[in-house]
């Protein structure tokens, strides 16, 4: 039997990635310290790191300030970080509110961003064309060509599947079309996914602080569909549910009505705006819910959750009593998601409820769950202009972490 073993390449690549998986997760670091944690000689981690100082992937940052009145003896330990205008990235997210376009350095800067509203009259070349050329125009602006950016990642909501130009077939999205389409503008490497698992990768690499502290993350979006991705020790991705949205069948209610939009007691029918909106709907009327039946003009088909809430807030008893039974059911998920996949931290992200309701969630998770899971919890005022993150974060880890910062290979 010949056998094979890892090349000299492959093995030079893994460092590299190594070394960037460290730095992306704890910030600036030592040689010292590297060489510790990987378990490489210090002159092996020394000659790897100067390599990558001088292709302008690392830089040196400066030196360890101790806080202590005890410094150690000899050279002072320096510190290196990624160079994070190295290259730069592209992101896109196809969502039901909006088409979201970036351009950002490595660590989630934004140097320049579209946003287009979607529309049932949008066709799939419309919105590959709106990326395209979102895409060639933050090149332009920003004076950059191709070559100075690793790619880009593009995260698509699955319901926004056959709206994107997206067919599934065998079980797994298609993203051929689209991405031939995108590349008539701009001839990148293009990576594609589920929108909930690359908004988590954006929350835990652009938005929390190094080092990176949790253990175990529940990351839950919480608008029109229900998704939970869990994260492990380093921001790496467990697992997901958005492709089947299988956290939107879990029951909350035992006592819920029959739904028209979704399973009876599910998340779908108790805990979105369609949901709420179902219940409000059968005690519509003007002595039952005077205040919503005048900001309505007396309409059914005007009703949104942002009036409910309104209604709820100026003196709507019943509608009152609706939404505030729908956040003790959120509380009941939440606790529910905490002991079955027992995570450190939960987010609770793009949530449709206002920022006061916010609170009372707080204090509902606080009075209901106990203070160990209310502060673990943390909800995120996403901007949908924004989601294109979630590409870029995608893009960060598999183009270039991945790599070895060894970019430009379609």
């Amino acid at each position: 039997m010949e056998q094979q073993g890892i090349s000299k390449l492959d093995l030079k690549r893994q460092n590299r990635m190594q070394i960037l998986r460290i730095l992306k997760r704890r910030g600036p670091t030592s040689r010292i310290d590297i060489s510790a944690l990987l378990e490489l000689t210090r002159a092996a981690v020394t000659i790897i790191t100067n390599e990558m100082i001088s292709q302008g992937i690392l830089a040196e940052v400066g030196e360890v300030q101790y806080t202590n009145e005890k410094t150690p003896k000899g050279r002072k330990k320096i510190l290196i970080d990624i160079d994070q205008h190295y290259k730069f990235v592209l992101g896109a997210c196809i969502e039901d509110t909006g088409i979201s376009c970036g351009l950002t350095t490595l660590y989630g800067e934004v140097m320049d961003k579209q946003f287009v509203s979607t529309s049932t009259a949008d066709t799939p070349q419309k919105v590959a064309d709106f990326i395209g050329k979102s895409f060639k125009q933050f090149l332009s602006n920003n004076c950059l060509s191709p070559t100075d950016v690793i790619g880009a990642g593009i995260s698509i909501q699955p319901l926004m599947r056959d709206f994107a130009g997206v067919p599934v077939k065998g079980g797994m999205p298609d993203y051929s079309m689209l991405r031939s389409r995108i590349e008539e503008y701009v001839d990148i490497p293009m990576i594609f996914g589920a929108s909930s698992a690359l908004a988590a990768m954006a929350y835990i690499d652009f938005t929390m602080k190094r080092p990176i502290s949790f253990e175990r993350m529940a990351f839950i979006q919480c608008s029109h569909e229900y998704s939970l991705v869990v994260a492990g020790n380093g921001g790496e991705i467990i697992s997901r549910d958005e492709s089947e949205r299988e956290i939107g069948r879990m029951i909350v209610n035992l006592d819920a009505e029959p739904s028209q939009i979704a399973a009876r007691g599910s998340v779908s029918a108790e805990l979105t705006p369609d949901g709420i909106r179902e219940k409000v709907e059968r005690i519509y009327s003007e002595t039952a819910t005077p205040v919503l039946f005048r900001l309505t003009d007396g309409d059914k088909g005007k009703i949104t959750y942002e009036l409910i809430s309104q209604a709820a807030s100026d003196g709507d008893t019943e509608v009152a009593a609706i939404r505030d039974e729908m956040l003790r059911r959120m509380v009941v998920l939440i606790n529910n998601i905490v002991c079955s996949h027992s995570p450190t931290k939960t987010v609770l992200d793009k949530m449709f409820i206002t920022s006061g309701e916010k609170q009372l969630l707080c204090d509902k998770i606080r009075e209901v769950a106990g203070d160990e899971i209310a502060n673990s919890v943390s909800i995120v005022d996403a901007d949908t202009r924004y989601s294109f993150l979630g590409g870029c974060a995608y893009a960060v880890r598999e183009l270039f972490i991945v790599k070895g910062g060894y970019c430009g290979n379609k």
